[in-house]
């Protein structure tokens, strides 16, 4: 048998179901998404007197840089999933 069948047999054997570096840059993302939301609305929140407002100016700051760092994240893990299934093959 060559390698690739070898390395084939041994995750068959060890029943690794999923690649454990693309779910932490799965989740790595997801916390991105979320902390970016949040920090848009707390960030971009002002107070003037009695009333609060959330200038959308600030808070889009926020919002477009978390969701372009947590797409290309989760763009990076969908990459390492692929190449893991190829590897496979």
């Amino acid at each position: 048998m060559n390698e690739s069948q070898n390395n084939t047999n041994y995750r068959r054997k060890r029943r690794i179901p999923f690649n454990l570096i693309s779910e932490i840059l799965k989740i790595s993302a997801a916390i991105i998404f979320f902390v970016g939301f949040v920090l848009g609305m707390f960030e971009g929140t002002v107070t003037d007197g009695y009333l609060t407002r959330v200038p959308l100016r600030i808070a889009i700051i926020y919002w477009s840089i978390s969701f372009i760092a947590g797409i290309i994240i989760l763009g990076l893990s969908e990459i390492i999933r692929l190449l893991d299934e190829k590897s496979d093959m």
